[in-house]
């Protein structure tokens, strides 16, 4: 299995507003200092650090889950980067070589919906009762699930954790732009880790 990006997200959790207000830089610092797009490329960085840690997706995004076929009988597919927000559509490829859309009222979904938690888990799809998941061509990538996940289009339901923990990264990316710095003769390496890693660890999913 593999996910591909099929829509990237829209947005940022974190605005350069959030970024001055924390660092007290004072609103239009950034700006003013002809610093916006490398704010930006900090912002980016640790919002995809952060998703690949924790393996969630914070802002929607539409992604295509490509499988080798589908689970036996009616067993479940669990659909990573939660939260989940709806499935788009799943296409296979039939025995025949034919590529097939399953219709949307034979299987069911399990997801957060409008009711995300900040720690809600991968959702699930599974055939509804009574009836199985369709046999596929013996082939790879047979199945492709199109499916949106993340906490909106904004970042205002993203769980202040995360933000917490993004916000004291950036910071430190914005004091300590190289890993090494010459004072008094001496070569030193710089610290760009945090101590704050443990805001993320409730967040974490594991599996994927």
């Amino acid at each position: 299995m593999r996910l591909a990006l099929n829509t990237a997200p829209p947005a940022e959790p974190i605005l350069i507003a959030d970024v001055e207000e924390h660092s007290r830089l004072g609103a239009g610092y950034i700006a003013a200092m002809s610093q916006t797009d490398i704010a930006n490329i900090y912002i980016s960085a640790i919002r995809q650090r952060c998703e690949a840690i924790t393996r969630r997706q914070l802002i929607n995004a539409t992604w295509d889950l490509l499988l080798d076929g589908f689970p036996y009988n009616r067993d479940p597919i669990e659909i990573p980067l939660p939260p989940l927000q709806s499935i788009t559509n799943i296409t296979y490829v039939d025995p025949n070589g034919n590529v097939q859309t399953l219709p949307s009222s034979t299987y069911r979904v399990i997801c957060e919906g409008a009711q995300i938690t900040p720690k809600c888990q991968p959702g699930m799809v599974f055939p509804v009762y009574g009836t199985t998941w369709p046999a596929t061509l013996d082939d790879f990538e047979t199945v492709t699930i199109c499916f949106v996940a993340g906490y909106g289009a904004d970042g205002s339901k993203v769980p202040e954790g995360i933000k917490n923990w993004m916000l004291l990264n950036i910071a430190n990316l914005w004091e300590n732009r190289e890993t090494e710095t010459m004072a008094l003769g001496r070569l030193t390496q710089v610290d760009i880790s945090t101590l704050a890693d443990g805001l993320l660890e409730d967040y974490r999913i594991y599996g994927w």
